[in-house]
């Protein structure tokens, strides 16, 4: 018993002095390290440990021991910029890379650090174990130095490409006379995915794909961000229908009533893990996904807000019955999903991808939307004045927040205002886009044609160049441009079915031809352009523009302008008639080298934002009757 004692004391002792060398080589400045090869033996305390780092050619790199408390958890690494400054943008993420003995794990991070920034001083390394809800973290106040640094020094691409104007190929591939159109597809495969044989009518699969074979996953359940946009895109047919008598307008307000009763179900299922929050529905009983998720994701009730908002207006505007629609509607779903997004709007939740917690631009800015408008419904129909008070305040102090996404260091607008996640250092991402979109409402806040929306276009759309073979690819089969294939960030690896290297989407290419015709039409409708220090890379990469200035619509320069960016609307379109499947067939991603389709089949995302783009085109185009005559193609809904 006195051995016993006598050796623990030794061991006490010896550990006393091996934890005062550790923090000492923690505190001094180094090019790199190894702190330590093997775990320090477990207290209360230290369940995390810095392990070793490097900081070499403008990317840094470390080792972490975890230990495994709970199967949910995050590693962060907080650091200051080299101002000395900590921001929610210094941190890193780090992730699993290996299971270790005695229930270690081992954690790494290697993220590119951009230098105008820098990173001068480790902070502390911080363990959330997210199913206990125990928090660990270790102080490092480590100065770190860089070996062979080097600067920022991307060149700014040259187009390969010069469009001009719209292409009869495009119109004749998007002719909303024909039922052998690729757009009359589209929209029939929309509809196609909605109450599919066995499911709760109503419900939007997100593709047909159900995990039959290696090559498509199991994407058949009912998200509630894919079936917001979706139905967004059909309100516009609804919409641009002259009055509720035909067919196609009855049996898309049959569709939008069945939506309705869906989503009321949808937010009564006491089995959501996440409650409003919860992503994806089983499509058989309409109950939440049980399994493990990236949950919450709060664009979703938002998107789903003001979709079915916007119907319920235009019903009423069409002649439909007001109490009825309103009695129908309001409580359940329009105001319990504002009240959510009210209520919920601070919190860092899951992004579109469904990838990265934190806060991001995309859902503030749906957010932002349906707080809007549903105040302004809740004041105008219902004269709900304490309502009205709620979601206005919440919209103000949400709307305040927004310039955190604007970053002059990088000149982006960021995707999310947070650590780098998942290697996505360049804060470079299609749902800054996908934001503008769909939920601008026409008050100049991060409108299309702002220069920050602008710069950030040029950023995310050239920065997949270098990552994808088909940037190579110019033209098609009868020599028209194609631009440069577009995907979700250039840091991606989700390549459809698993992580290797990741591919083009099409709904991403559908987006920045979306984008590019709604900028046409409001340049047009505003007859000015103002070109600033900001802007010029987008104006010069996409219409040759090479100095900064006011360009009017009386001039030969502007109508130039109109055409390029009209052409390279059509150019992303022409990508994704290139690379479609058979007949027209979209599925999520084609293969960034050889083109072939990849991912879940038939995505009804990729449809529903071709829908969109066409729309979008048409009214760039003055087609006033566009939408209308797609809607009424067939004479139904089917």
């Amino acid at each position: 018993m006195v051995e016993s004692s006598f050796i623990s004391i030794i061991n006490q002792y010896l550990q006393m002095i091996f934890s005062k060398l550790y923090q000492i080589a923690l505190a001094s400045s180094a090019f790199a390290a190894q702190l330590i090869e093997n775990p320090i033996e477990l207290n209360d305390t230290n369940h995390v440990q810095l392990a070793s780092y490097n900081y070499t050619s403008g990317t840094f790199n470390a080792e972490f021991f975890v230990h495994n408390d709970g199967y949910d958890k995050t590693v962060f690494l907080y650091y200051t910029n080299k101002d000395e400054q900590s921001t929610p943008l210094t941190a890193l993420a780090a992730s699993h890379a290996e299971g270790l003995e005695d229930d270690w794990e081992l954690w790494t991070t290697s993220t590119k650090i951009f230098q105008e920034e820098g990173l001068d001083t480790l902070l502390n390394v911080t363990f959330n174990s997210i199913n206990t809800g125990d928090v660990y973290s270790q102080q490092l106040n480590i100065k770190v130095e860089q070996t062979d640094p080097q600067e920022d020094s991307e060149s700014a691409p040259e187009p390969k490409i010069q469009p001009s104007g719209l292409g009869e190929d495009i119109d004749d591939w998007l002719n909303a006379q024909s039922v052998d159109s690729q757009i009359y597809k589209a929209k029939s495969r929309v509809f196609d995915n909605i109450g599919v044989e066995g499911s709760v009518p109503g419900l939007v699969i997100a593709s047909p794909s159900h995990g039959e074979n290696s090559d498509n996953p199991d994407y058949f359940y009912h998200w509630i961000r894919d079936a917001g946009l979706t139905y967004d895109a059909i309100f516009k047919l609804y919409e641009a229908l002259p009055d509720r008598e035909s067919t196609a307008a009855r049996a898309l307000e049959d569709y939008f009533l069945q939506f309705i009763s869906a989503s009321i179900a949808e937010q009564n299922d006491g089995s959501a893990i996440a409650g409003l929050g919860e992503p994806k529905f089983y499509v058989g009983n309409n109950s939440g996904y049980q399994g493990a998720w990236g949950r919450p994701q709060n664009d979703g009730p938002a998107i789903r807000a003001f979709a079915i908002l916007e119907f319920v207006k235009e019903y009423i505007k069409k002649g439909g019955d007001q109490n009825y629609i309103i009695d129908l509607a309001w409580e359940q779903p329009l105001k319990k999903d504002l009240d959510f997004v009210a209520s919920n709007w601070t919190y860092s939740n899951f992004d579109l991808w469904e990838e990265v917690d934190s806060d991001h631009f995309f859902t503030k800015f749906v957010q932002r939307r349906a707080l809007i408008q549903g105040a302004e419904f809740a004041s105008e129909y219902l004269r709900d004045v304490s309502t009205y008070r709620v979601w206005n305040e919440a919209a103000i102090a949400l709307n305040d927040t927004l310039s955190n996404f604007v970053y002059p260091i990088r000149n982006i607008i960021l995707n999310s205002y947070g650590p780098s996640q998942r290697g996505k250092a360049s804060y470079k991402d299609l749902s800054v886009i996908l934001g503008v979109n769909h939920a601008y409402i026409g008050d100049d806040v991060f409108a299309p044609t702002n220069e920050w929306v602008l710069r950030t276009a040029y950023e995310i759309a050239t920065s997949f160049i270098p990552v994808y073979e088909l940037s190579n690819t110019t033209h098609d089969e009868n020599n028209l441009p194609l631009a440069p294939p577009t995907g979700r960030y250039p840091e991606d690896v989700y390549n459809g079915t698993g992580s290797s290297l990741a591919n083009p989407w099409f709904l991403s290419n559908n987006a920045f031809a979306e984008y590019f015709f709604t900028i046409a039409k409001n340049f047009q409708d505003s007859g000015s352009i103002s070109v600033t220090e900001l802007s010029l890379p987008f104006w010069k990469y996409y219409t040759g523009v090479s100095e900064t200035g006011s360009i009017n619509s009386d001039s030969d320069q502007f109508k130039q302008i109109i055409q390029s960016l009209l052409g390279w609307g059509d150019a992303y379109l022409r990508v994704v008639k290139y690379y479609a499947g058979e007949d027209g067939h979209l599925s999520e991603q084609f293969d960034k080298d050889s083109g072939v389709i990849r991912g879940a089949r038939d995505l009804t995302w990729s449809y529903a934002s071709l829908v969109t783009a066409a729309i979008a085109r048409a009214n760039a185009k003055g087609d006033d009757g566009f939408t209308a005559s797609l809607a009424l193609l067939e004479g139904d809904v089917q």
